[in-house]
């Protein structure tokens, strides 16, 4: 039976094969790094729960503005006359 641990050919393949095993530990080591990474991303529903926030808080803020807007334009129009009930007459 042949030694094969004198083969040139199998060195060479035991080489690869030790350099292969050490490529797949660095690839596991940096999948764990990539799922380490996922699992501090935050949830779908908290997610959703800040954009809908968001969009709420925008509409809000833009609802105000027209609201404000209007009002000055409104004052300006009327020449700064604010409607003012009526004071009943002293007799």
């Amino acid at each position: 039976m042949p030694n094969l641990a004198d083969d040139p050919e199998y060195r060479l393949a035991l080489r690869q094969a030790d350099q292969a095993r050490e490529d797949f530990a660095i690839l596991f080591d940096e999948l764990d790094c990539v799922k380490l990474q996922f699992s501090r991303l935050p949830p779908r529903a908290w997610l959703s729960r800040m954009w809908s926030i968001g969009f709420a808080s925008v509409w809000t803020l833009l609802a105000v503005i027209v609201l404000l807007l209007a009002r000055v334009i409104w004052a300006l129009l009327t020449r700064g006359e604010v409607y003012r009930a009526p004071q009943p007459q002293a007799a």
